[in-house]
């Protein structure tokens, strides 16, 4: 290879020196790219672990309303419940700790109104239309979180 076609080469192939490390532009460029790609989902994913869509963030709101109903408002978690087909109430299987600290299950049925009310004939309803497409422990890992400050 003469001396021009060398130099040719090089101008397609700039490199860049960061350290003692060596990488052409184009690889380099390349390169970061992926990374910041990589971390963008990386972010979004774990975002996206904690945050609450569709019937699981109506489950949420719904029961948020009524914790401060019960004796430990920050022991309140969802054990298993339908959302209502107009996503403005559910019927629900909470736990929650009693006045002597046990924690004791009740049926309920919630609105968006913020009433709640108890009921066994809604354990049938449960067992009947028990809707499993709730995400109860990402629910319950709100809940706490949401529900300390009762703490």
């Amino acid at each position: 290879m003469s001396g021009q076609e060398m130099d040719l080469e090089r101008e397609d192939h700039e490199i860049v020196q960061i350290g003692s490390f060596k990488f052409e532009k184009k690889k380099f460029i390349i390169g970061v790219a992926a990374i910041g790609i990589i971390i963008m989902i990386l972010a979004g994913v774990l975002i996206s672990q904690n945050m609450l869509f569709g019937d699981d963030k109506i489950a949420y709101d719904l029961i948020v309303n009524v914790a401060t109903k019960f004796k430990n408002p920050a022991s309140v978690r969802l054990v298993s419940g339908s959302v209502g087909t107009d996503k403005d109430c559910m019927f629900a299987k909470i736990s929650a700790t009693n006045g002597f600290g046990a924690r004791s299950n009740g049926y309920y049925f919630i609105s968006n109104e913020g009433w709640i009310m108890e009921d066994e004939e809604y354990s049938s309803y449960l067992i009947l239309y028990n809707n499993e497409s709730l995400n109860i422990d990402k629910i319950n890992k709100n809940l706490a979180k949401t529900l300390k400050k009762y703490d």
